[in-house]
C-alpha cells in the first residue's frame, strides 16, 4: 500500500519546515517460473533455452544448483536465455525473480539431459542367424536408459517390448 512519510525538521531557533512524500509499500515477492522444454523432464540437447514467466517481477538471475541469489538482481532479459552445455544427467536450475522494492523470491526446476542414443543389443532367437519359425523371439537387453523398443517384420508391426523383456514377432 500506500504510506505516507511526514518529516519536521527544525533548528536551534525554532525554525520549522513540513515535508511529506508518499512511499509505496511493497513487502511481497513476486512469483516466477522457470520452463524448459515445456517442462517434459527430459531434453535431448545439451544447450537449454530457458524461459520465464515473471509474476511482477522485474529483475531475474539464473543459475545451476548450488546456486544463491545474488543480493542485487540484474534486469530481467529477454526470453529464452541459454544455460549449458551439460553433459547427461540430472540439472536442476535456480530461478531468482526480484522486483524493485528488492523482494525476492527462488523457484527450481530440475530435469534430465540425455543427448546420447541408447546402445542395445537385440538378439533374435537366442542370437540365431536363421529360424525356421514363423514366430521369432526378440530380446532387447544391454541399455539401460533403453525404455523400449518397437520392432517390425516387413511391414508388420510387433508389440512394443521394455528392457530385458521378450517378445514375439511373426505370423499373427
Amino acid at each position: 500500500g500506500i504510506v505516507q512519510v511526514v518529516a519536521e525538521p527544525s533548528d536551534a531557533a525554532g525554525n520549522r519546515d513540513v515535508r511529506s512524500d508518499d512511499v509505496r509499500l511493497d513487502t511481497v515477492a513476486p512469483n516466477g517460473v522457470l520452463v524448459v522444454a515445456n517442462n517434459a523432464g527430459f531434453v535431448t540437447t545439451s544447450t537449454l533455452a530457458v524461459n520465464a514467466t515473471l509474476d511482477g517481477a522485474t529483475r531475474f538471475a539464473l543459475g545451476v544448483e548450488p546456486f544463491s541469489c545474488p543480493t542485487t538482481l540484474p534486469a530481467a532479459p529477454t526470453f529464452p536465455v541459454n544455460q549449458g552445455p551439460f553433459g547427461d544427467g540430472a540439472v536442476t536450475l535456480v530461478g531468482c525473480f526480484g522486483d524493485d522494492a528488492g523482494n525476492v523470491s527462488q523457484n527450481r526446476l530440475t530435469l534430465t539431459v540425455d543427448t546420447q542414443a541408447p546402445i542395445a543389443r537385440v538378439a533374435l532367437d537366442n542370437g540365431a542367424s536363421f529360424s525356421n519359425d514363423l514366430v521369432v523371439d526378440v530380446v532387447v537387453s544391454d541399455a539401460a536408459d533403453v525404455v523400449n523398443a518397437l520392432f517390425a517384420e516387413g511391414a508388420v508391426n510387433c508389440t512394443t517390448a521394455t528392457r530385458n523383456s521378450e517378445l514375439n514377432c511373426g505370423a499373427q
